[in-house]
């Protein structure tokens, strides 16, 4: 199948050619995907920031332990969770629900009452910022498999210092902490890792049947 073939394709990619951009269609189809990402509650309380400015880049290259990727890569998208979720965000959340579905809010107060509950159920405040990356791990996977199906490179990357990522970019303001950085564009052809053999764990060894 085409998609496992092109999930065989992707790697990490070290060394991006800066000569050769992303278009602007395929740069929408996987923004796009991510904003179709699964999310618990369907809540959504990410944000992804494409950082198109390249001296701000450049000044996160400096806090990326000098990876180059950060300015080689057409584009440099940070995903972002929201420093805090609140009730308000919920009610948002709903409100939104009943305009596109055509329905009346108090017919979701179950829901509405079922998220709020789950978000003021977190013990400590780290509970919940975990709760809130594994948003965006999972936001990840998806931008992941559709830069591969597009034939778009790709480098996760959690090698940076967040506090100065929010610095430069302002994300306090905005309610918002970076948690993964995602450099995505085309391989240089010096990138050796691009001839390496993909290393994986045999299906039998990964796959348990009960």
């Amino acid at each position: 199948m085409k998609y496992i073939e092109n999930l065989e394709w992707r790697y990490a990619t070290k060394k991006f050619n800066p000569k050769r951009k992303v278009n602007q269609d395929t740069l929408e189809r996987i923004l796009q995907s991510g904003n179709l990402t699964a999310s618990s509650m369907g809540l959504q309380p990410l944000k992804i920031i494409n950082v198109e400015d390249l001296d701000k880049r450049e000044e996160l290259l400096v806090h990326s332990f000098n990876q180059r990727q950060i300015v080689e890569a057409s584009h440099l998208l940070i995903i972002c969770s929201y420093a805090d979720v609140t009730e308000q965000d919920v009610d948002t959340y709903i409100n939104y629900i009943a305009t596109e579905r055509s329905q009346d809010v108090a017919s979701l107060e179950g829901f509405s009452a079922m998220i709020k509950g789950n978000i003021n159920n977190f013990k400590t405040t780290s509970e919940k910022d975990e709760w809130l990356a594994k948003q965006a791990y999972i936001v990840l996977g998806t931008l992941l498999t559709t830069c591969a199906l597009e034939k778009v490179d790709s480098c996760p990357m959690e090698g940076f210092v967040p506090g100065e990522y929010s610095k430069i970019l302002g994300l306090d303001a905005l309610n918002l902490k970076p948690i993964l950085a995602l450099p995505i564009g085309y391989r240089s052809p010096e990138d050796v890792m691009q001839r390496a053999k993909k290393i994986r764990k045999p299906m039998a060894d990964y796959v348990i049947k009960m």
